[in-house]
């Protein structure tokens, strides 16, 4: 389940909704052992800074 937690986290990074939304379904179903083990890969991969910045583009008018 960890795994699936770090998985979460990188389509939630990269903006991947139907992948974070297929592993939350997935997760409703599972026990709280499960769930703990989901947030500990979560947030071991949140733990680790981006590689780079998304670019700011500012429309001027």
């Amino acid at each position: 389940m960890t795994e699936k937690g770090r998985e979460y986290a990188i389509a939630k990074r990269h903006g991947d909704r139907k992948t974070a939304n297929r592993l939350m379904r997935e997760l409703s179903e599972a026990s709280p052992e499960d769930m703990g083990a989901f947030a500990a890969g979560r947030d071991s991969y949140n733990a680790i800074p981006p590689a780079y910045k998304k670019p700011r583009r500012r429309r001027t008018t």
